[in-house]
């Protein structure tokens, strides 16, 4: 079927029979209840949808996302979700506080899938925080808003839905869900436990039937489905209308074609799609360890996750243990023979395919723009850099920066995404930095003079200085403030790139802060400066590189842009400063009697291309290490 193209966006056409209710309807003329892939963080993305479906899971879900970054920015919208046209039917779910915000991304979702789930649900302390997730459940009215609002916007024949936990009153429980009825949802997901019991506990049936009970929408079972046998008992013994299932789908996704264990031929149709769609190596990795578990002894298994990359995964298939090969039928391509090997071949050099992507918009994205303006200058054109321009003008310094170092739209969409995964983690690394610098006594003894700003007590000597002093903690909420910055700043514009030069020039002692004018001089010397920033990247990257909500390609995308902007910073704190002959570092002298030559020194200069180019260099080996250990290119013999 040909697709179709709504607004600007490429659309995927939607068939009447996959309405929710409609299969809602076909289960109950087959006498079953509706089989549900529930939403998995990480888990649940394309290649695991098409599996699952292929073993008779009727109606399967997205991993919960955020409906403000991916309202906000093409690079969420990419990394969240990726469809093709035949993933249908699919519910796409959303956490959101925000009855205009969801509206937008249920707008934004409809073309490509077949309903909208709001998350009521979720237990983790950082959704509770942020007002999202199982916090909801102490706010009806903001759930019911949301529900109209989705309704007003993309009409009332649009499938919506809530997905709740329950509460310790379970007349709470049964109120909301009849609140969310008369706000008009489609038909509502109950998981049987509470926020704060742990999915090891009995899931609360009772709770799920009276529910049921008292609605009059088609409801959802969730929790503790790991067979088709107990998924019938939980149908027949609450009266719902449908079972979800999640962890018991992720150990075994033939679940709800009978299969008690995970059979071959599941195994081999699952790395079918993942490479043929792309999967990041982690979760190609996990969801295969997982549907061995029950088959694997501890040992094999550790011995299988221990594998680095694809090829070792299939390698490590294609010499199993014999009870591996006899996981059940698997259309004549058993593990170590000819022709697995064959197929695992072919596989391999395809790892690098994509599925279709949301949102791929008609002509040039915003990426393909910027790429391209990059790609203007080149040995044959290249650009004119008069070196007096751009040591007087910070936009044209910049902008030049910009472009030698690559940093462009597709960055700052990569930062605009992690950041709400990064700022929940600042305060941990602005500790990390303290301690740093409190274990030597050169850049300890920067903070004894009072601090711009602060007003309290200072300390009397380095031994009064502790990391719970009032001063540093005014410190510490100006580094926190710094790195949010470095993150969230909304266009990455000529105030922003203003700001990180001031934070160079204000180190530097020299004049020219109107704040400072009757204060002592900050003065720090460079060499702490730059390495501060090395330490902060470092940071940086020992939390998002094993970060578990980030693919490989996520990770890589914002470890490139952090990268690319502390390097850029790295530059605006050097041009400040310039070397002598003997190597100390002194204060760049500006004054307007002094000659431009006078202005800036040809080493200062030298220094700070000397800065980007070797950030520039750092970038690509960053870019060609994550290619050649995902497989995208092949290591050299």
């Amino acid at each position: 079927m040909e697709d179709s193209i709504v607004g600007e966006y490429v659309s995927l056409p939607r068939r009447p029979e996959d309405h929710p209710l409609a299969l809602f309807d076909k289960a109950k003329h087959e006498k079953r209840p509706l089989y549900v892939s529930g939403p998995m963080v990480r888990y649940s993305k394309l290649p695991f949808r098409a599996l699952v479906r292929s073993f008779n899971t009727d109606l399967v879900y997205t991993p919960m996302m955020l409906a403000k970054e991916f309202t906000s920015h093409a690079f969420a919208r990419h990394a969240d979700f990726s469809t093709n046209i035949a993933d249908r039917p699919v519910i796409a779910q959303f956490a959101a506080k925000d009855p205009l915000i969801l509206a937008r991304a249920a707008e934004l979702s409809f073309p490509y899938v077949d309903g909208i789930d709001l998350n009521c649900g979720c237990p983790q302390s950082w959704a509770v925080q942020e007002g999202i997730g199982a916090h909801l459940m102490h706010d009806i009215q903001l759930v019911s808003e949301m529900v109209r609002a989705v309704k007003a916007r993309c009409g009332v024949g649009r499938c919506v839905s809530v997905k709740i936990r329950v509460h310790g009153d379970l007349q709470r429980t049964v109120d909301f869900a009849r609140q969310v009825e008369a706000a008009g949802v489609d038909y509502v997901t109950v998981h049987g436990r509470r926020r704060s019991q742990r999915s090891s506990e009995p899931v609360d049936l009772d709770a799920i039937r009276l529910v049921k009970e008292n609605v009059s929408v088609p409801v959802v079972a969730n929790g503790d489905a790991t067979t088709l046998a107990n998924t019938h008992q939980i149908a027949a013994y609450t009266g719902v209308d449908g079972v979800m299932s999640a962890r018991g789908l992720l150990s075994n996704p033939a679940l709800f074609a009978g299969y008690t264990a995970t059979p071959w031929s599941c195994i081999e149709r699952f790395i079918d799609f993942a490479l043929e769609y792309g999967l990041n190596f982690g979760l190609f990795q996990h969801h295969l360890s997982d549907m061995m578990e029950r088959t694997l002894t501890r040992q094999e298994r550790k011995s299988f996750n221990e594998g680095r990359g694809v090829a070792a995964c299939l390698d490590w298939l294609d010499e199993s243990p014999a009870h591996v090969s006899d996981l059940g039928p698997c259309n004549g391509c058993r593990p170590g023979t000819s022709e697995w090997r064959q197929r695992a071949a072919v596989l391999a050099v395809n790892v690098g395919a994509k599925s279709r992507q949301l949102a791929t918009p008609r002509g040039p994205s915003i990426q393909e723009e910027e790429r391209k303006k990059m790609s203007v200058h080149s040995p044959q054109n290249p650009r004119i850099v008069k070196a007096e321009v751009i040591a007087e003008d910070l936009n044209e310094r910049v902008s030049y920066l910009k472009e030698f170092i690559g940093f462009g739209q597709e960055d700052i969409d990569a930062l605009h995404a992690a950041a709400p995964l990064v700022d929940p983690l600042v305060p941990t690394i602005v500790d990390a930095v303290y301690v740093k610098l409190f274990s030597f006594t050169i850049t300890k003894q920067s903070f004894l003079p009072r601090q711009t700003g602060y007003d309290g007590p200072t300390p009397t000597s380095a031994s009064d200085l502790t990391l719970n002093h009032d001063q540093i903690k005014f410190r510490k909420d100006f580094l926190s403030r710094y790195l949010r910055k470095l993150v969230t700043d909304k266009s990455y514009g000529p105030e922003f790139w203003k700001y990180l030069d001031n934070v160079g020039l204000m180190h530097t002692g020299q004049p020219g802060f109107k704040h400072r004018e009757k204060k002592p001089a900050l003065r720090v010397d460079l060499i702490h400066c730059t390495i501060l920033l090395g330490y902060v990247v470092d940071m940086l990257l020992s939390v998002v590189v094993p970060h578990p909500d980030l693919d490989n390609a996520t990770k890589t995308a914002v470890l490139r842009a952090v990268n690319k902007v502390v390097w850029i910073q790295n530059d605006l704190f050097g041009r400040h400063y310039v070397k002598e002959e003997g190597g100390m570092e002194r204060n760049m002298v500006v004054a307007k009697q002094r000659t431009l030559q006078d202005k800036v020194s040809d080493v200062a200069l030298m220094e700070g291309t000397a800065w980007v180019v070797f950030g520039a260099i750092v970038a690509v080996m960053g870019w060609t290490l994550h290619r050649l250990y995902t497989g995208q290119v092949a290591w050299l013999p």
